[in-house]
Formats: C-alpha cells, sequence, structure tokens
C-alpha cells in the first residue's frame, strides 16, 4: 500500500498542479467568453476603448490565494500524520506554486496578446488600468513577468495564512494573516498590478512602473513570505498536538 510518507517532494507537486489545472482550462474558457461577450455588447451599443481583459485577470490571483489556502488546510493533517515531513512538504509547495503559476502567467500573457490583435483589427484603443510593468498588453514577456510575480505572492499568501492557523490561535492567526496578505499586497504595488496599483495610479498617475525598482521589491517581498511560510510550517503541530 503506498501512503503519504513514500512520495516525493516533486512527485507530489506535480499531482498537485496537474489536479489543479485541470480546473484553469474550463474556468479560463469560460472567462474568454464571458470577456468576448462582453466586447461585443460594448461595441454594439457604444465604443469600445478599454481592456475588458484588464478587469477579468483579477480573479485568477485570488483564486491562487484560495488554492494556497486549501491545499494546506487538507493536506497539512493528513501527510504529516502519516510520516510526511514538514520541510518535504514545504519543498513540495515551493515546486507546486511556480509551475502552476507559469501555467496561469502564459495564459494571461497569450489572452492580452490575442486580444491586442482583436482590438487592432478593429480599430479599437486598448487602455489600461493603473501603472504596470508592461507599457503596452502586446509586451509578452512583461506581462508574463507581471502575472508570474503575482500568482506567486498570492499562492504563498495562502500557503502562509492556512498554516497560520495550524501554528496559533485563531486571533492571533487572523492578525498574522492581514500582515501576510499585505506582502502580495506589496508585490502588486512593485509591479503596478490589482488594486493596489490602480491606487497608485490615480495617485502618482499611471506611469509605466521602472522594472529596475518593481522587479526587486517584488523578488524581496516574495522572498520574505515564502521564509515566514516556510518558518512557521516548520513548527506547527497538528491539531490534535496544539494546546
Amino acid at each position: 500500500m503506498t501512503t503519504h510518507a513514500s512520495y516525493s517532494p516533486s512527485r507530489l507537486a506535480f499531482n498537485f498542479t496537474r489536479g489543479a489545472l485541470m480546473y484553469v482550462g474550463p474556468i479560463w474558457m469560460l472567462v474568454l467568453a464571458v470577456v468576448a461577450t462582453i466586447t461585443a455588447i460594448i461595441n454594439a451599443v457604444g465604443t469600445v476603448s478599454d481592456s475588458i481583459l484588464d478587469f477579468a485577470t483579477m480573479p485568477p490571483r485570488y483564486w491562487m490565494l484560495g488554492l494556497g489556502i486549501v491545499l494546506i488546510a487538507m493536506c497539512f493533517q493528513p501527510y504529516i500524520a502519516v510520516g510526511f515531513t514538514r520541510r518535504a512538504l514545504s519543498i513540495t509547495l515551493v515546486i507546486t506554486i511556480p509551475l502552476i503559476s507559469i501555467a496561469l502567467a502564459l495564459l494571461i500573457a497569450s489572452a492580452y496578446y490575442a486580444e491586442t490583435l482583436v482590438y487592432d483589427a478593429y480599430g479599437w484603443e486598448q487602455s489600461i488600468e493603473g501603472a504596470h510593468l508592461f507599457a503596452s498588453p502586446d509586451q509578452f514577456g512583461l506581462v508574463f513577468l507581471e502575472s508570474l510575480l503575482v500568482y506567486i505572492a498570492h499562492f504563498v499568501a495562502g500557503w502562509s495564512i492556512a498554516i497560520l492557523f495550524f501554528r496559533m490561535r485563531w486571533m492571533f492567526a487572523v492578525v498574522c494573516a492581514i500582515g501576510v496578505y499585505c506582502l502580495a499586497a506589496v508585490v502588486e504595488l512593485a509591479v503596478g498590478a490589482g488594486w493596489p496599483g490602480r491606487v497608485s495610479g490615480l495617485i502618482v498617475g499611471n506611469e509605466d512602473v521602472d522594472l529596475a525598482i518593481g522587479l526587486p521589491v517584488a523578488l524581496i517581498a516574495i522572498a520574505v513570505a515564502v521564509a515566514v511560510a516556510w518558518r512557521v510550517t516548520s513548527r506547527a503541530p497538528l491539531p490534535n498536538h496544539h494546546s
């Protein structure tokens, strides 16, 4: 009989990634269908002047946040209880996070590029809200990089938030969870994405984010978040051992 302890981190990470990506394709096709419908309606009653996809890219980051929470909530107790070490679980998540994030970021960058082609064909203006790493949605590499950093940050935040509730009493966990989420918000602010990017755009104008500043800040915030999640995971007790 195969137990959780017999799984290597890389194998388990592959299984987690495969399971998560089973839902990404159908969900993203539904999102694209909704975007296409909204675009067609706007074009029928007026003039398309904004990127509809820019608003549709918000939910995936919160899906990543939820995914990080769900994986820990579902896997921590049963896997640790049968001998899968906390270190191995942390390694598994460190492998899983970029794999899923890369897949999602590729989808976002490809969708932006496809939207650009459609807008150009019809002569529509494709304006983007907020400051971003990219000046234009057809800058595939920068769109990919921004999305990748944001998705990694939110997955790590979800991991941290979930494990905090194993490590601490719920009142302290809630307070610490807010701080952990703030690290994901710092990443968004650094790359000009999400609501922090929109707020900064309103304050300082929708100027492109300086890659030389935004990228190091985002990487430092992610590194701190991973360190916090790793440290808390290494000390988190099983619920029946919690005093």
